[in-house]
């Protein structure tokens, strides 16, 4: 809704012509002025406004400058007349009227208004306006602070409720009924203390009296009870007669006894400077023991660390003799997979001395084919001889026809041709039989440096079990030297004496 200055915006029974409202604020016009160049209506607050800060002064409508505007009487009827509803009809008022009599009819006094306003503290209450304003001044809801100790704050209703009866500055009356007035409640006790109507009791409670009385009568108290006070005072000084000579009486007794007490001090006296003596002699012969003992304590320390360190050598031997024993367990694996392995070699060696074999009975049969081949070789060298002087013979011969000659020839160079085949298979075994024996030379060799291996590994086996057998003989005297020290000094156990 629009401010109260600018037009009206209310809801109208029948929406108003456009001639009604302000062509500025666009609402229904407030207090109607007419400029003179134009003719056009405005709100009276609007045209003010455009020329307070339009430095031209220039109709809003015509463009107009330094123009005047009046207010319009006939035309600001016509807008009082128009029909609306009340502006309060969302809290309930049905009212429908003229827009001249809503100022009339919205006012808290003597408006006819039926609209009920929810209180502004919240306390759920809906009033009339005209109520509204007893309603604030009463509701228990509304903001409220002690009169009595000006310090608590909050709603009436819990000041009141909940902080007065407990406020410390609020005044009570006296608890004994006298006339003081204005008395805080902190201040209760202090004034029990001076109150005139406080009991008090009797100043002679000590000899029997049991009276109490306020502080107002108890100087007529004193004075009317006199021969009762003076009677229990002289009763009360008889019984302390009696009991002084009873105490006198036990005073002597006592100094009587305190001397027979002081005679046998002084004869016990003697007794007690012997027991002393004796005291002394025996803190003497303590100090001796507790001396002693210490050194007992200290040699029993040093055994127990001694015994603690044999524990820890044993300890420390038990694993050297485990890292010992996983050595050679995996040294004796590595002599098993070294032992398999010289099997295996002992295999491959039968197979090359099987293989030599063969290779030896090959080169018998080879050199026997070679001696063959000698002998035919020198079977073929006397042909040759024979034929050579057979050719020799036909040379001498002349004779002989040149076809024998040429015959002869080829079968010459065909024997020629035999014979150095013949040679180059001699050549041939010769190399075979010489590469045979090189290998089973290069055979033996390797077999023997196989077993100068092995042989070395069984020397080095041999030495590592002597220093196990070295280690577990030291483990046994160490041991012993454990058990001799238990049995001297009566340990049972040393994990005991560790612990």
């Amino acid at each position: 809704m629009a401010s109260d200055q600018d037009g009206f915006d209310y809801d109208f029974v029948e929406p108003p012509d456009e001639e009604y409202k302000c062509p500025i604020c666009l609402l229904v016009l407030r207090d109607p002025h007419q400029t003179e160049c134009c003719g056009n209506h405005f709100c009276q607050r609007c045209i003010r406004k455009q020329l307070d800060t339009s430095p031209s002064m220039v109709c809003p409508m015509c463009r107009v400058s330094n123009f005047t505007t009046v207010l319009d009487k006939f035309f600001l009827r016509k807008v009082h007349s128009l029909k609306l509803r009340c502006p309060e009809l969302s809290n309930g008022c049905p009212w429908v009227g003229e827009l001249g009599d809503v100022k009339r009819h919205l006012d808290p006094v003597s408006g006819q208004c039926s609209a009920v306003f929810p209180c502004k503290y919240d306390c759920g209450q809906r009033l009339l306006a005209a109520n509204l304003t007893a309603h604030f001044a009463e509701c228990d809801h509304r903001p409220y602070r002690c009169d009595y100790c000006l310090d608590f704050s909050g709603t009436y209703a819990e000041v009141v409720r909940d902080h007065v009866p407990v406020c410390p500055r609020y005044p009570v009356p006296c608890p004994n009924g006298c006339n003081a007035k204005g008395i805080q409640r902190a201040s209760v006790q202090r004034h029990l203390t001076r109150c005139p109507l406080s009991m008090v009791e009797c100043e002679y409670k000590q000899v029997g009296c049991t009276a109490k009385i306020n502080k107002q009568g108890v100087a007529s108290h004193l004075s009317k009870k006199m021969p009762q006070h003076l009677k229990l005072a002289y009763s009360a000084y008889v019984q302390l007669s009696h009991l002084h000579h009873r105490e006198s009486a036990e005073v002597e007794s006592l100094k009587q006894k305190l001397t027979l007490a002081e005679a046998e001090l002084s004869h016990k006296g003697s007794d007690l400077a012997s027991i002393q003596q004796r005291v002394t002699v025996q803190d003497r012969e303590i100090k001796g023991y507790i001396s002693q003992t210490q050194t007992l304590q200290a040699e029993l320390n040093a055994v127990h660390s001694q015994v603690q360190e044999q524990v820890k050598i044993k300890n420390e031997l038990q694993q050297v003799i485990q890292k010992q024993s996983k050595q050679l367990s995996s040294q004796q694996l590595s002599v098993q997979s070294l032992q398999d392995k010289l099997k295996a070699r002992d295999f491959e060696v039968k197979e090359y001395v099987a293989q030599v074999k063969s290779l030896q009975t090959d080169l018998k049969t080879v050199q026997s084919q070679a001696q063959s081949h000698l002998k035919s070789n020198e079977k073929l060298q006397q042909e040759v001889c024979a034929h050579r002087s057979q050719i020799k013979s036909l040379q001498n011969n002349k004779v002989l026809t040149s076809q024998i000659v040429a015959a002869q020839k080829s079968d010459i160079e065909q024997l020629r041709i035999d014979i150095e085949e013949k040679d180059l298979e001699l050549l041939c075994s010769e190399s075979t039989i010489q590469e045979l024996i090189a290998r089973m030379g290069a055979l033996q060799q390797s077999l023997k440096e196989k077993d100068d291996l092995l042989c070395s590994m069984n020397s080095s086996l041999e030495g590592r079990m002597a220093e196990v057998r070295t280690l577990e003989q030291s483990v046994a005297l160490r041991e012993e030297q454990l058990h001799a020290l238990q049995a001297k000094y009566g340990i049972n156990e040393p994990d005991c004496i560790i612990a």
